[in-house]
């Protein structure tokens, strides 16, 4: 009876640590071989790293096909697809205006954004001053690819007949001539004289 405890007391794992990425377990001790000779002195049992990997679809798929879902359809796929478009949405680069080693808390690392050696001694990752211009460019350039582009969009009396020729839009008052007076093109041609 108390060999069996002893052996549950070995067998069990010491500590149970939770990394990033992966477990650390405790491997069992070959306790049972072991029992038959007289030497009851309990042994540490050795570490054993047991990775788990953790999958989504954003690690499993390339990139084109996460952002098809975005951009919809291509070619005469989108004719036939539900939710027709016209114009198919672009991709948006999101990682637009940062540069690499630059992070909101202002780490240093050596030999990406810091000096290796710094006077024949190496460094080690320190943390050093916010750089807030660089994080406010950044908010600049991610809230302008946000926003849409919008036409700008003229009032009918300033914009003419058609958005293309000059037909009926407005010159304003003459020279020298009454302000409240509106002079409007009614014929557009280009012409050379001799």
């Amino acid at each position: 009876m108390t060999l069996r405890l002893l052996a549950q007391s070995i067998l069990r794992p010491l500590s149970f640590t939770k990394f990033n990425t992966s477990c650390i377990f405790f491997q069992s001790p070959k306790f049972l071989s072991s029992c038959c000779s007289y030497d009851l002195t309990p042994r540490l049992p050795s570490p054993m790293k047991i990775p788990t990997r953790q999958s989504t679809i954003f690690t499993s798929l390339p990139s084109d096909i996460i952002w098809e879902g975005v951009t919809g359809p291509k070619g005469s796929t989108k004719k036939r697809a539900r939710g027709k478009r016209r114009v198919t949405r672009p991709k948006i680069d999101l990682n637009r205006g940062q540069r690499i080693g630059e992070n909101p808390e202002g780490y240093l690392w050596p030999g990406l954004n810091a000096p290796l050696y710094d006077q024949s001694v190496m460094r080690t990752i320190q943390k050093g001053d916010v750089n807030e211009a660089y994080l406010k460019r950044l908010d600049e350039l991610r809230n302008k690819s946000a926003v849409k582009k919008k036409r700008v969009k003229l009032p009918p009396l300033l914009r003419g007949w058609t958005g293309a020729s000059m037909g009926g839009q407005s010159l304003g008052p003459l020279e020298g001539g009454s302000p409240d007076f509106d002079t409007r093109v009614l014929e557009f041609k280009v012409s050379s004289f001799p």
